[in-house]
């Protein structure tokens, strides 16, 4: 079985950082030191723990809107 990783739209991640809230379901979303590794959704690249931000949203990937 093949796993494919895919990040997440530029349009999302502005949208969340313009509005403070998840896309479609509108909950607010929580920005954070990082605690943990990661991955970024955005860049895929792994957190610098205690040193960069992280903003967590919900979000469902396989939602086509």
């Amino acid at each position: 079985m093949q796993c494919r990783v895919v990040a997440i739209e530029d349009a999302v991640a502005s949208e969340v950082r313009n509005t403070g809230r998840s896309p479609r379901y509108g909950r607010a979303a929580h920005v954070e030191l990082a605690s943990g590794y990661g991955p970024c959704r955005l860049c895929l690249r792994t957190f610098r723990v205690g040193e960069e931000r992280r903003t967590l949203f919900t979000f469902d990937p396989f939602d086509d809107r």
